[in-house]
């Protein structure tokens, strides 16, 4: 397969200079060849970490000719607004040389980034994403990234969806701490909104009461597992309830 990249920094000893990509890019790659923008020459790569869970991945190229005078991007600390403008730069199919294709941020949201993964934090834009974009960068109006650009909604038009760049940050954090991708925690436990005044009437709660969510189900291999039987029929935060 055939993605986009993107130099960064990073703080990790030995690692300071390494290329973000999409992890479906490199997922199950047999060898990995990297080329710097109008050059046709192919240097090698080799992944230093991946996660599938956050769509992302770190490749190595040590070859210093590769990163002579090869600027390294900047994010952005900040979510975008909706109606924003961004600029998708990739490598799409259908010819050589860079593109870039401007349109806004329609949407921020969480959302999984693969089946059954964890909800996090994405970004809907409506500038085209090709096949080819996918891991390249996604610019603000100040040039700072925003995000990576993931993948399309095939069923429907002008909806791309990009990883937000608190999901880059977690995602690096992980790397420079660790070496490696230690995944996103979770308290094991299925919970369900209430929402519905009859569901909240069915249950007892108080007419006051008008959201929260209630604890279905607590997994027994999960953090909460051990207590699962100890967990009061209600559980009390500041302006909001949370009933099992």
């Amino acid at each position: 397969s055939t993605g986009t990249g993107f130099a960064i920094q990073t703080q990790r000893e030995g690692f300071e200079r390494l290329i973000l990509t999409n992890a479906h890019v490199v997922w199950h790659h047999t060898q990995i060849r990297v080329r710097r923008p109008g050059s046709a020459t192919k240097f090698p790569g080799r992944v230093v970490c991946v996660s599938m869970e956050v769509d992302l991945a770190l490749i190595e190229v040590n070859d210093a000719e590769f990163w002579d005078k090869l600027p390294l991007l900047e994010f952005s600390s900040e979510l975008p607004q909706l109606g924003e403008c961004v600029d998708a730069v990739g490598y799409p199919t259908g010819g050589d040389g860079h593109s870039v294709t401007r349109g806004v941020v329609s949407r921020v949201c969480l959302n999984s980034y693969t089946v059954g993964g964890a909800s996090l934090l994405t970004i809907q834009i409506d500038a085209a994403i090709n096949p080819g974009n996918s891991g390249g960068p996604v610019f603000d109006s100040n040039k700072k990234v925003i995000g990576v650009a993931r993948s399309v909604y095939t069923q429907g038009q002008n909806i791309g969806y990009i990883v937000a760049v608190p999901a880059v940050f977690l995602f690096l954090k992980y790397f420079q701490t660790h070496g490696t991708y230690r995944g996103i925690s979770s308290l094991g436990i299925t919970l369900q909104t209430l929402e519905s005044a009859a569901f909240r009437k069915k249950l007892a709660l108080p007419t006051t009461f008008s959201g929260g969510v209630r604890i279905r189900k607590v997994n027994r291999c999960g953090v909460l597992g051990a207590i699962g039987s100890k967990i009061p029929p209600e559980i009390s935060f500041p302006s909001r309830s949370w009933h099992s």
